[in-house]
Protein backbone atom coordinates (compact mmCIF):
# COMPACT_ATOMS: atom_id res chain seq x y z
CA UNK A 1 0.00 0.00 0.00
CA UNK A 2 1.16 3.64 -0.69
CA UNK A 3 1.01 4.33 3.30
CA UNK A 4 3.94 1.80 3.88
CA UNK A 5 5.86 4.53 1.57
CA UNK A 6 5.12 7.59 4.03
CA UNK A 7 8.09 8.31 6.14
CA UNK A 8 6.74 9.21 9.75
CA UNK A 9 9.47 11.09 12.00
CA UNK A 10 8.77 12.46 15.74
CA UNK A 11 10.73 15.83 16.47
CA UNK A 12 10.20 18.29 19.33
CA UNK A 13 10.47 22.54 18.85
CA UNK A 14 13.58 23.22 21.24
CA UNK A 15 14.08 26.80 23.25
CA UNK A 16 16.62 27.93 20.52
CA UNK A 17 14.20 26.84 17.74
CA UNK A 18 11.77 29.50 17.82
CA UNK A 19 11.49 32.98 17.67
CA UNK A 20 10.01 35.43 19.13
CA UNK A 21 6.94 34.39 19.28
CA UNK A 22 7.31 31.08 20.38
CA UNK A 23 6.98 29.75 17.47
CA UNK A 24 9.79 26.97 15.69
CA UNK A 25 11.43 29.49 12.91
CA UNK A 26 11.17 29.04 9.14
CA UNK A 27 14.72 27.97 8.85
CA UNK A 28 14.69 25.18 12.01
CA UNK A 29 11.25 23.84 9.61
CA UNK A 30 13.04 24.22 6.44
CA UNK A 31 15.84 22.20 7.55
CA UNK A 32 13.40 19.55 9.67
CA UNK A 33 11.87 19.17 6.10
CA UNK A 34 15.12 18.67 4.25
CA UNK A 35 16.14 16.19 6.81
CA UNK A 36 13.33 13.88 6.88
CA UNK A 37 13.11 13.71 2.96
CA UNK A 38 17.08 12.43 3.34
CA UNK A 39 16.16 9.98 5.89
CA UNK A 40 13.11 8.98 3.64
CA UNK A 41 15.50 8.76 0.80
CA UNK A 42 17.99 6.57 2.50
CA UNK A 43 15.58 4.07 3.50
CA UNK A 44 14.50 3.74 0.20
CA UNK A 45 18.14 3.35 -1.52
CA UNK A 46 18.71 6.65 -3.19
CA UNK A 47 20.26 8.36 -0.36
CA UNK A 48 23.19 9.67 -0.04
CA UNK A 49 25.20 6.67 0.70
CA UNK A 50 23.94 5.81 -2.73
CA UNK A 51 25.14 9.29 -4.30
CA UNK A 52 28.14 9.73 -3.02
CA UNK A 53 30.24 6.74 -4.44
CA UNK A 54 29.10 8.14 -8.10
CA UNK A 55 30.00 11.53 -7.08
CA UNK A 56 26.34 13.21 -7.15
CA UNK A 57 24.77 15.13 -4.95
CA UNK A 58 20.89 15.92 -4.34
CA UNK A 59 20.05 19.90 -4.73
CA UNK A 60 16.77 21.39 -3.72
CA UNK A 61 15.29 23.11 -6.49
CA UNK A 62 11.79 24.34 -5.21
CA UNK A 63 10.49 24.40 -1.89
CA UNK A 64 6.70 26.10 -0.60
CA UNK A 65 5.88 25.68 3.16
CA UNK A 66 2.24 26.57 4.03
CA UNK A 67 1.06 26.65 7.57
CA UNK A 68 -2.14 26.91 9.56
CA UNK A 69 -0.25 27.63 12.45
CA UNK A 70 3.53 26.95 13.64
CA UNK A 71 4.58 24.14 16.15
CA UNK A 72 5.80 25.90 19.64
CA UNK A 73 8.29 25.85 21.77
CA UNK A 74 8.57 22.54 23.90
CA UNK A 75 5.93 20.65 21.23
CA UNK A 76 5.98 17.65 19.71
CA UNK A 77 5.43 17.34 16.52
CA UNK A 78 5.30 14.70 13.19
CA UNK A 79 6.44 15.75 10.07
CA UNK A 80 5.39 12.48 7.39
CA UNK A 81 7.05 12.91 3.16
CA UNK A 82 6.76 10.59 0.93
CA UNK A 83 7.95 10.69 -3.03
CA UNK A 84 4.86 12.38 -5.11
CA UNK A 85 6.83 11.79 -8.67
CA UNK A 86 9.76 11.32 -10.58
CA UNK A 87 11.11 11.95 -13.87
CA UNK A 88 14.53 12.30 -15.86
CA UNK A 89 15.47 15.14 -14.12
CA UNK A 90 13.61 15.94 -10.99
CA UNK A 91 11.82 14.55 -7.81
CA UNK A 92 8.68 15.83 -6.21
CA UNK A 93 8.16 15.24 -2.91
CA UNK A 94 5.34 15.96 -0.62
CA UNK A 95 5.17 16.58 3.26
CA UNK A 96 2.42 16.89 6.04
CA UNK A 97 3.25 18.87 9.43
CA UNK A 98 1.26 17.28 12.13
CA UNK A 99 0.88 17.90 16.01
CA UNK A 100 1.14 15.18 18.64
CA UNK A 101 -2.63 14.00 18.29
CA UNK A 102 -1.63 13.60 14.15
CA UNK A 103 -4.10 16.59 13.11
CA UNK A 104 -2.42 18.55 10.29
CA UNK A 105 -1.46 22.09 11.33
CA UNK A 106 0.35 22.49 8.18
CA UNK A 107 2.01 20.97 4.14
CA UNK A 108 4.81 21.88 1.82
CA UNK A 109 6.25 20.61 -0.92
CA UNK A 110 9.69 20.40 -3.07
CA UNK A 111 11.22 19.66 -6.10
CA UNK A 112 14.52 17.97 -6.25
CA UNK A 113 17.31 17.45 -8.72
CA UNK A 114 20.75 15.14 -8.16
CA UNK A 115 23.98 16.85 -9.96
CA UNK A 116 27.57 15.38 -10.26
CA UNK A 117 29.72 17.73 -7.72
CA UNK A 118 32.46 18.20 -9.98
CA UNK A 119 30.78 19.03 -13.39
CA UNK A 120 27.22 20.07 -11.68
CA UNK A 121 25.54 18.69 -14.58
CA UNK A 122 22.32 17.28 -13.83
CA UNK A 123 21.59 13.23 -13.82
CA UNK A 124 19.07 11.25 -15.06
CA UNK A 125 17.07 10.11 -11.79
CA UNK A 126 15.93 7.22 -13.38
CA UNK A 127 19.25 5.73 -13.80
CA UNK A 128 20.04 5.74 -9.84
CA UNK A 129 20.17 2.32 -8.06
CA UNK A 130 18.78 0.33 -11.49
CA UNK A 131 15.69 2.76 -11.02
CA UNK A 132 14.40 1.59 -7.49
CA UNK A 133 13.43 5.54 -7.10
CA UNK A 134 10.21 4.63 -9.43
CA UNK A 135 8.61 2.15 -7.34
CA UNK A 136 8.69 4.58 -4.36
CA UNK A 137 6.14 6.81 -5.49
CA UNK A 138 2.57 7.24 -4.15
CA UNK A 139 -0.34 8.71 -4.49
CA UNK A 140 -0.49 10.22 -1.15
CA UNK A 141 -2.16 13.49 -1.06
CA UNK A 142 -0.82 16.73 -0.72
CA UNK A 143 -3.59 19.40 -0.50
CA UNK A 144 -1.59 22.48 -1.11
CA UNK A 145 -0.44 24.43 -4.55
CA UNK A 146 2.78 23.12 -5.95
CA UNK A 147 5.70 25.50 -5.61
CA UNK A 148 4.97 28.82 -8.01
CA UNK A 149 7.67 30.12 -10.64
CA UNK A 150 7.77 33.15 -8.65
CA UNK A 151 7.27 35.32 -11.75
CA UNK A 152 8.73 38.73 -10.47
CA UNK A 153 5.91 41.40 -10.10
CA UNK A 154 4.78 43.70 -7.81
CA UNK A 155 6.25 47.36 -6.21
CA UNK A 156 10.14 47.91 -5.77
CA UNK A 157 10.51 48.73 -1.58
CA UNK A 158 14.24 48.54 -1.36
CA UNK A 159 17.35 46.55 -1.53
CA UNK A 160 19.66 44.75 0.92
CA UNK A 161 23.24 43.63 0.70
CA UNK A 162 24.83 40.84 2.39
CA UNK A 163 28.28 39.44 1.82
CA UNK A 164 28.15 35.49 2.15
CA UNK A 165 30.43 34.25 5.32
CA UNK A 166 31.25 31.22 6.30
CA UNK A 167 28.23 30.05 7.79
CA UNK A 168 26.57 30.22 4.86
CA UNK A 169 28.13 27.55 3.54
CA UNK A 170 27.11 23.72 2.95
CA UNK A 171 29.16 20.83 2.63
CA UNK A 172 28.36 21.15 -1.27
CA UNK A 173 30.63 24.46 -1.43
CA UNK A 174 27.79 27.00 -2.31
CA UNK A 175 25.47 28.94 0.35
CA UNK A 176 22.91 26.68 2.11
CA UNK A 177 19.38 26.53 0.72
CA UNK A 178 17.64 27.69 4.35
CA UNK A 179 20.00 30.44 4.44
CA UNK A 180 18.09 32.34 1.65
CA UNK A 181 15.23 32.17 3.71
CA UNK A 182 16.41 33.31 7.13
CA UNK A 183 18.22 36.45 5.23
CA UNK A 184 15.07 37.08 3.56
CA UNK A 185 13.26 36.85 6.54
CA UNK A 186 15.74 39.65 7.65
CA UNK A 187 14.36 42.37 5.03
CA UNK A 188 10.81 42.74 7.34
CA UNK A 189 10.98 45.11 10.66
CA UNK A 190 10.81 43.07 14.01
CA UNK A 191 7.87 45.08 14.59
CA UNK A 192 5.65 43.21 11.45
CA UNK A 193 7.27 39.56 12.90
CA UNK A 194 6.10 40.46 16.43
CA UNK A 195 2.82 40.95 14.82
CA UNK A 196 2.55 38.42 11.64
CA UNK A 197 3.30 34.87 10.83
CA UNK A 198 4.13 33.53 7.61
CA UNK A 199 1.39 31.69 6.26
CA UNK A 200 3.15 30.49 2.98
CA UNK A 201 6.61 31.01 1.82
CA UNK A 202 7.94 30.11 -1.72
CA UNK A 203 11.13 29.92 -2.86
CA UNK A 204 12.82 28.47 -6.44
CA UNK A 205 16.21 28.32 -6.59
CA UNK A 206 18.12 29.42 -10.11
CA UNK A 207 21.78 29.46 -9.54
CA UNK A 208 24.05 28.71 -6.82
CA UNK A 209 25.81 31.12 -4.68
CA UNK A 210 29.54 30.76 -3.19
CA UNK A 211 31.18 32.37 -0.18
CA UNK A 212 32.50 35.94 -0.51
CA UNK A 213 29.88 36.98 -3.01
CA UNK A 214 27.76 39.72 -2.40
CA UNK A 215 24.34 38.84 -2.75
CA UNK A 216 21.31 41.68 -3.87
CA UNK A 217 18.10 40.82 -1.95
CA UNK A 218 15.33 43.61 -3.58
CA UNK A 219 11.90 43.31 -2.02
CA UNK A 220 8.84 44.17 -3.94
CA UNK A 221 5.19 44.26 -2.68
CA UNK A 222 2.47 42.16 -4.51
CA UNK A 223 -0.21 43.07 -2.42
CA UNK A 224 -1.17 43.34 1.06
CA UNK A 225 0.82 41.10 3.41
CA UNK A 226 2.43 39.47 -0.05
CA UNK A 227 6.00 40.13 -1.01
CA UNK A 228 8.32 38.92 -3.28
CA UNK A 229 12.33 39.17 -3.04
CA UNK A 230 14.63 38.53 -5.79
CA UNK A 231 18.05 37.74 -4.68
CA UNK A 232 20.94 38.33 -7.06
CA UNK A 233 24.65 37.49 -7.25
CA UNK A 234 26.58 40.41 -7.28
CA UNK A 235 23.87 42.30 -8.38
CA UNK A 236 23.83 40.15 -11.80
CA UNK A 237 22.93 36.71 -11.96
CA UNK A 238 19.93 35.59 -10.27
CA UNK A 239 19.99 32.94 -7.49
CA UNK A 240 17.00 32.90 -5.97
CA UNK A 241 13.50 34.18 -6.30
CA UNK A 242 10.31 33.91 -3.57
CA UNK A 243 7.10 34.37 -2.40
CA UNK A 244 5.88 35.24 1.15
CA UNK A 245 2.34 35.63 2.42
CA UNK A 246 1.53 36.68 6.01
CA UNK A 247 -1.01 36.98 7.76
CA UNK A 248 -2.02 38.86 11.27
CA UNK A 249 -1.43 36.77 14.28
CA UNK A 250 -4.83 36.08 16.47
CA UNK A 251 -5.16 38.36 19.17
CA UNK A 252 -5.92 36.69 22.20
Amino acid sequence: MDNDKVGRYLLQTSPYHVDVNGNISIGVLGNHLLNVAGLHSEEYGFGMSVLQPLQCTWVLSRLCIELYRSPLQHESFWIETWGESVYKLFSNRGYAIKDASGTSIGYAKSVWAVLHTESRKPINLLTINEGKMIGCMTTHSCPIEPPNRNNLRGEFLRTHEYKTVFSDIDINGHVNSIKYIEHTLDLFPMEMLKTHRLKRYDIAYVTESYYGETLFFHLYEVNHLEYMVEVKRNNEQVAVRSTLIFEPLAVE
